[in-house]
């Protein structure tokens, strides 16, 4: 019987939290201690700045770096809203003019040298809802395939809606945990969201000058309502704070008898006690080892994550092109877990061993698409190439786990190369001038 355990730690830097599966660790998030600048966090901002060359502008929110927002992150209103949520885009003059005040959502964290972004599509979410104010509409997770749970729910969404006297303009997304939730559960959340965004409104109206008006839940709190299954799952805090804001969070959107949270007490701290420390040091390695003896080596780039798998020296008892589909499967299977574990993100390039058979490619392509279904972060995944390479994508909102506890070397400026010696001796005669006169006359 599989069981799930979140554990919640907070130590001198900040607050560690984890999804565990039998054990296992499949997600690690961190909270830092004064971070300022979190997704889902929601300003009220001034826009300094048109680029009508990339149809977007910096909008300052009251810190020192702007956020970037593109025009079709503009809020479109109603005349410009379409089907499933897409807004036309327009020339960001027409959309938004400089020294304008407007409401943003942080919707991706500022990454290597890009910016954060935000949008003024705003939404809130709850543990079975995603509440999306103007837009007007009724939508289901795409994560749910099932066409008549899809049907049913969005029924029920426009029943309720119409029935709590919901305006038109109030629109409610239906997250993948609410495929069983009641209506009881439904109505409850709905009116709770849209409390939330009447606040929200109030606070941008009343206060002057440019700031924080709503403050999304720490990434532990998040992980919390959004990973519990539906199953059995215990919940280990060894925070007061955290411990409160879970308590509160489990008598507001999911009761349930099958839950447990517990505060922890012991001497050692949960990040000590569950191995954290361990994970937070092999994250922050290159290579990681396979059971049959291959390797994978994870780079990240600014522009993508490259994986390369190898054979490294394993034996091969069979033909190679068994052996080579055989390490590459149980590689499949690794290199999902790692972008989860990781939070690795954006364009994603895998070398896998070669392999001539297409069938082989399929099969490969196909199990790893399966091992990807697990993970709550929108994935695609294209076929592989001729030369062996399989692209895909992984949603990134915020910076993986590698860039958050480590920081780029001012030495080598992050290629982890430096001059050798060799090169550095070959280099010296070229600075000595030829006619003898001394470096210093130079």
């Amino acid at each position: 019987m599989t069981t799930e355990q979140i554990v919640i730690s907070r130590t001198q830097l900040g607050v560690w939290s984890a999804l565990l599966r039998n054990s296992r660790v499949l997600e690690l998030a961190f909270d830092r201690q004064g971070e300022l600048i979190r997704v889902g966090n929601i300003y009220r901002g001034k826009v300094s700045r048109l680029l009508p060359s990339v149809n977007g502008a910096f909008v300052d929110i009251g810190f020192s770096s702007k956020g970037f927002i593109h025009s079709r992150d503009v809020l479109a209103r109603s005349e410009l809203a379409a089907d499933e949520g897409h807004y036309a885009e327009r020339p960001i003059h027409l959309s938004l003019r400089v020294g304008e005040l407007v409401l943003v959502q942080v919707t991706k964290e500022s990454i290597g040298s890009k910016p954060f972004r935000l949008s003024s599509n705003l939404s809130l979410a709850s543990r079975n809802l995603v509440y999306t104010p103007w837009s007007g509409r009724i939508g289901i997770s795409k994560r749910l395939d099932s066409k008549e749970d899809r049907q049913r729910l969005k029924s029920l969404l426009k029943k309720l809606q119409k029935k709590e006297s919901f305006s038109d303009s109030d629109g409610f997304i239906v997250r993948s945990n609410g495929t069983e939730a009641s209506e009881e559960q439904f109505i409850s959340e709905m009116k709770n969201l849209q409390y939330q965004w009447r606040e929200i409104e109030k606070v941008f109206n009343v206060v002057k000058g440019i700031g924080l008006i709503h403050e999304n839940y720490s990434r532990a709190i998040e992980l919390l309502r959004d990973r519990s299954g539906n199953g059995p799952f215990e919940v280990l805090v060894d925070d007061e704070v955290v411990y409160e804001q879970a308590c509160e969070l489990f008598e507001d959107q999911f009761i349930r008898q099958e839950a447990t949270i517990k505060k922890y007490h012991g001497a050692i701290p949960l990040f000590k006690k569950f191995g954290f420390d361990q994970v937070v040091q092999n994250i922050q390695k290159r290579v990681v080892d396979l059971r049959s003896g291959g390797t994978i080596i994870v780079e990240i780039t600014e522009a993508l994550v490259s994986i390369d798998v190898n054979s490294a020296g394993v034996e091969q008892k069979v033909l190679p092109s068994v052996a080579n589909l055989k390490i590459n499967l149980e590689a499949a299977r690794e290199i999902a877990f790692q972008l989860r574990l990781r939070n690795l993100g954006g364009i994603i390039v895998i070398d896998f061993i070669n392999m001539n058979s297409n069938s082989d490619k399929e099969k490969l392509r196909t199990s790893f698409i399966h091992w990807l279904e697990d993970d709550p972060a929108k994935t695609a995944v294209y076929d592989i190439s001729a030369l062996g390479l399989l692209e895909m994508s992984r949603q990134r909102s915020t910076k993986s786990l590698f860039e958050t506890v480590q920081e780029r070397c001012d030495v080598c400026d992050g290629f982890g190369l430096r001059r050798s010696a060799v090169e550095i001796g070959d280099s010296i005669p070229l600075k000595i001038p030829a006619d003898g006169a001394s470096i210093n006359d130079q």
